[in-house]
């Protein structure tokens, strides 16, 4: 064989090979529903997938998490581990303080403002115009 003939089966099986490694991944993902997470929603399952459910609470009742929450449970950790579990909490803490200022911000819905609006006084309303009465015939 050749120099050619050896690098062109050489990459063809590299090819196939990739190939069927292509389909592989494609069809483990079709099979799996695709999960969208608002923010914050990955780290709160993440930190409850590993064994701190007490971590992800506050951030469900929209709550940040506070040190006094935190700091026993980083003291029993090494420091990467540690390091990972605050990054996660920075970020459902930093979605809470996001949520609350947008909350803050929202201007009033008219429909909350005229919600005990009567429709009889709208009624009375209609028959006056200007102070004067209006007489039907």
């Amino acid at each position: 064989m050749n120099s050619y003939t050896v690098l062109h089966n050489s990459s063809d099986q590299e090819y196939s090979e990739f190939l069927k490694e292509y389909l592989l991944q494609s069809s483990a993902q079709s099979n799996d529903p695709e999960i969208n997470y608002e923010d914050g929603e990955m780290e709160a399952e993440w930190l409850t997938s590993i064994g701190y459910p007490e971590l992800s609470k506050p951030f469900e009742q929209g709550l940040e998490v506070c040190n006094a929450e935190l700091e026993p449970i980083l003291t029993t950790l090494s420091k990467p581990h540690a390091q990972a579990i605050v990054q996660r909490v920075r970020v459902l803490n930093r979605t809470v303080r996001g949520r609350t200022k947008s909350r803050s911000k929202r201007k009033p819905d008219i429909r909350d403002v005229f919600r005990d609006f009567d429709v009889s006084k709208m009624n009375r309303v209609q028959g006056h115009v200007h102070g004067v009465q209006r007489q039907t015939h």
